[in-house]
């Protein structure tokens, strides 16, 4: 309950049943079976001194509830029905990657209860006649035909739903991945119709019950442990299907590092939502800390509003382009220290383009899967802009490996292309697996080369709130030129060693990392915001 969604069916909400009636006996009886083998895959609770958490004791009291109804359950059983418990050591229910010894451990206890299950045996003729019918069954109705059933949609108008599939579909798999990438569906149902026409696949998307409007959080917290440490919280705002053309309001809050609000209004040219035009506006402000020869020399207070009318193109599920101009006003204000660069307030115009590409498996730790991400920004006289500047940031990832090791390697390059950026603007590294061994963007400069590798193995399994612990070294390179501080080199090598493990707060990591000439820090990190 709480990893799964609620889905509606025949009009009732169903959640997961693990708190309620983990073995539904009585729901079998009362569908009428009069004889029952049953299968308890239940986690055991876990000993006394395995319990010296908060997590684990949470865990304890979930696997006690679930212990509770599952008893009730089996008390039902009666002579005649068969109860199966493989022994599963210390497997839990969350270790898919182990999904092989579930299998083992199944067919061994299944073995051992061999001779009640013969009872429910039938001569070996009479079984392999019974398999040849059932495949028969299956293999028989092949659709020559696809057909969308749009009656029971409330917000998204059947237009949209052609668009997206195409006039004629006739790949079924292609089709349900067109329904589920527009993000408006929760599954597709599917059944078979056979007529005078032929077989006919009848595909019928289901709206998410919890839209049109979605709300998430996210929460990040991150100590250096030498007096740097920041908190960002963030909220999102999505507003769907305003009109019948798929108007969007989409909104975020953070709080913290960065207090910044933006909106947005986006409107699709197309019905299948591809090509867009939005409106947006922007209020931020955050604080900038500027190193002269390693040590934290100044602290800006940075204040930016700016409205922006873009156009774009969606790329399926992997991502958008779009292009636009920015219109706005940035200051900087010397909070403490020693004005080693003069703050000033200007007004910007801006042309701007942006692209993202990506397919990777996962947010926190991914294990396969590609991202591409550019950014463009030109200010300009031309466009009424009191400072001139061009910044340019392209950055590539890719994952390889599996849910027990993997590799993450990332290429990124950030240029001015030969200008001069203002503070707000400036390019940034220092901190976690950006230069472990520095402070958090330690380094401010108008040119950066970054490499870097992340290779990650899991060592210990973990349980329902904290899945899995892994260990990790990383490897960072870096090429920096033009930098705010003078004496810092224009080559890095950095590295870092960490544990990491997904909790049900967001990734957390420990580690510590070292960086050339003689700089290293400790880290801790908890949680992310919404990108």
């Amino acid at each position: 309950p709480g990893a799964f969604a609620p889905v509606e069916v025949d009009g009732q909400v169903l959640v997961d049943g693990g708190l309620v009636r983990n073995i539904g006996v009585d729901v079998a009886r009362d569908l009428g079976a009069e004889r029952l083998i049953v299968v308890n895959v239940g986690t055991p609770l876990m000993k006394r001194a395995e319990i010296g958490s908060l997590v684990n004791s949470a865990d304890q009291m979930l696997r006690i509830l679930n212990g509770q109804n599952v008893e009730a359950s089996l008390a039902t059983l009666s002579p005649q029905d068969v109860l199966i418990v493989p022994d599963l050591g210390a497997l839990g229910s969350t270790d898919f990657a182990n999904g092989h010894r579930w299998i083992a451990a199944a067919e061994s206890a299944t073995r051992r209860s061999a001779r009640e299950l013969a009872a429910y045996s039938v001569p070996p003729e009479e079984y392999a006649a019974w398999r040849a019918q059932q495949r028969l069954a299956r293999a028989e109705p092949v659709p020559n035909r696809i057909e969308i059933d749009t009656s029971a949609l409330r917000r998204v108008p059947p237009a949209a739903i052609a668009t997206a599939v195409g006039p004629s579909p006739n790949d079924a798999e292609a089709t349900v991945g067109a329904l589920l990438v527009t993000d408006d569906f929760e599954t597709v149902k599917g059944k078979v119709r056979s007529d005078e026409r032929g077989t006919t696949l009848v595909l019928q998307p289901v709206e998410k019950p919890w839209g049109p409007d979605y709300l998430r959080a996210g929460l990040l917290l991150n100590t250096d442990f030498a007096g740097n440490s920041h908190f960002l919280v963030t909220v999102d705002h999505r507003a769907t299907w305003l009109n019948q053309g798929g108007l969007e309001w989409r909104n975020r809050a953070s709080f913290g590092q960065i207090n910044a609000l933006r909106s947005q209004l986006r409107l699709p040219f197309d019905t299948s939502r591809t090509w867009f035009v939005a409106a947006e506006a922007v209020a931020a402000e955050r604080q900038r800390d500027v190193f002269q020869a390693g040590i934290d020399a100044a602290r800006y207070q940075l204040r930016s509003e700016s409205a922006a009318l873009l156009a774009g193109r969606t790329l399926g599920a992997a991502g958008e382009f779009s292009l636009g101009f920015e219109r706005g006003q940035d200051s900087s204000r010397l909070s403490i220290g020693t004005p080693v660069i003069t703050p000033r307030t200007v007004t910007t115009g801006v042309f701007r383009a942006g692209l993202i590409l990506d397919t990777l498996d996962s947010l926190d730790f991914p294990t396969h899967g590609t991202l591409l991400r550019s950014d463009l920004r030109i200010a300009a006289a031309t466009l009424d802009s009191d400072v001139a500047y061009r910044r340019w940031s392209s950055e590539a990832s890719a994952a390889f490996g599996g849910h027990n090791a993997s590799l993450l390697f990332t290429a990124r390059y950030e240029t001015a292309l030969h200008t001069e950026l203002p503070l707000s603007q400036a390019f940034s590294t220092g901190g976690l697996f950006n230069l472990s061994g520095l402070s958090q963007e330690q380094l401010l400069a108008d040119e950066i080369g970054f490499l870097r590798g992340i290779y990650r193995t899991r060592f210990l399994q973990g349980n329902t709130l904290l899945p899995d612990l892994y260990a990790g070294v990383s490897l960072e390179l870096a090429d920096i030129h033009r930098s705010y501080d003078p004496s810092a080199a224009h080559q890095i090598v950095a590295e870092s060693v960490f544990l990491s493990a997904p909790s049900v707060l967001g990734p957390l990591y420990l580690g510590i990392g070292a960086a050339s000439g003689g700089h290293g820090a400790i880290y801790f990190s908890l949680g992310r915001p919404w990108p």
